[in-house]
């Protein structure tokens, strides 16, 4: 009996606080999605991911030689934990099982809880952040301008109020699928004589068995974020997936899975399932209509892993009313939802109608005159 592999998100994690310094100038440093590599904001020094945290470590065993290395946390309680930080001392609250990643609101220190991306919950894997927050300021002017009905104080007065980079909890799911379908299709004939026109439909039975091979299938692995969100900006890419450090979350947000993969699996399985019809069906060409009698689909070998990937999350409130946007942190795909000109809808639809009645008018008048 095929079994979903994964990690299993019981025992008590280690809230330790982890962070990066430039080996330059040791202000704090994070990962630059433009250069692919942790770049310093005041130094502009570079460096790959692994020398920071090569760095990181050497730094740390040091601090702790001479007994000045301290991280303090308390339990505030069962929903938000006290975290303190090592750079600038101010307190750091976090949501108690969720929150992977954040920064210091007193000096803007990036951060990572250590304990809650490693061991057990540590992710299998992780797609970079390509695009940085101008990118994705830029991306949201562009989704804006040159939308029609969207009203002319939005677009005018318009302000982001918060916009994020995040690492979304994600499950990939694996699986072989074998598919055997069968449809009744129809092919009709029509010819007509003097007195008749004459109908033949002819019925066909059509088969399609194979098998296809499912890797990287994600769902969304968190109850914050509306699924259908991550879903709109999808696909990610993810030949662009890299084995997994902390690294890579310095400078950006990151939650950690509440949902456990078996809760998840069915959205990634009924996806596998109607891309086989999908692309079955697509090889059944040349009949007049087609009817699904028989559809038996199994999975094999179904696999779960935990991963992470980026997305950048906008909002911005017009009368009173807040609107979300999202994009693809690899690849740049834009969506959300926009308030419509109500005015602008009107007329449009009012052109739209003089424009059908106009050229109905004309053709009406064309085959009267044949």
């Amino acid at each position: 009996m095929s079994q979903i592999n994964q990690s299993n998100q019981s025992g008590q994690a280690d809230k330790k606080i982890g962070e990066y310094r430039c080996p330059n100038c040791g202000g704090s440093i994070e990962f630059n999605a433009a250069a692919q590599k942790m770049k310093c904001p005041y130094c502009d020094s570079e460096y790959s991911v692994q020398e920071v945290i090569d760095y990181s470590k050497q730094r740390e065993n040091k601090e702790k030689e001479n007994a000045k290395f301290d991280v303090n946390y308390e339990n505030v309680s069962e929903e938000f934990n006290e975290f303190k930080c090592s750079y600038c001392g101010g307190d750091i609250i976090a949501a108690a099982s969720t929150t992977a990643a954040t920064e210091c609101p007193y000096c803007g220190n990036p951060v990572v809880m250590v304990g809650r991306v490693s061991g057990i919950l540590k992710p299998d894997a992780i797609i970079p952040f390509h695009i940085d927050k101008d990118g994705a300021k830029n991306a949201y002017k562009s989704y804006i301008s040159g939308k029609r009905l969207l009203p002319k104080s939005f677009a005018d007065e318009n302000h982001i109020d918060e916009i994020k980079g995040v690492y979304e909890p994600v499950w990939l799911f694996s699986s072989g699928v074998f598919g055997s379908l069968k449809w009744e299709g129809t092919r009709v004939r029509t010819w007509s004589d003097r007195n008749y026109i004459y109908t033949e439909t002819s019925f066909f039975e059509i088969e399609r068995t194979g098998n296809i091979a499912f890797s990287d299938v994600p769902v969304d692995g968190s109850k914050v974020l509306d699924n259908k969100l991550f879903n709109s900006v999808e696909p990610f890419d993810s030949g662009g997936k890299q084995d997994f450090t902390t690294g890579y979350l310095a400078g950006y947000y990151a939650d950690k899975y509440d949902e456990q993969a078996d809760e998840c699996a069915s959205d990634a399985y009924d996806r596998m399932k109607q891309s086989v019809i999908d692309n079955f069906s697509s090889t059944v060409t040349g009949f007049a209509s087609l009817r699904l009698t028989h559809n038996d689909i199994e999975l094999k070998d179904k696999q779960a892993k935990y991963a992470m990937y980026p997305m950048w999350l906008l909002s911005s409130t017009y009368k009173d009313k807040k609107y979300s946007f999202a994009m693809n942190g690899q690849t740049g795909k834009f969506t959300g939802n926009l308030p419509v000109d109500t005015g602008a809808l009107v007329r449009w639809l009012l052109l739209l109608t003089a424009i059908i009645g106009a050229i109905a008018f004309v053709i009406i008048n064309f085959l009267l005159q044949i």
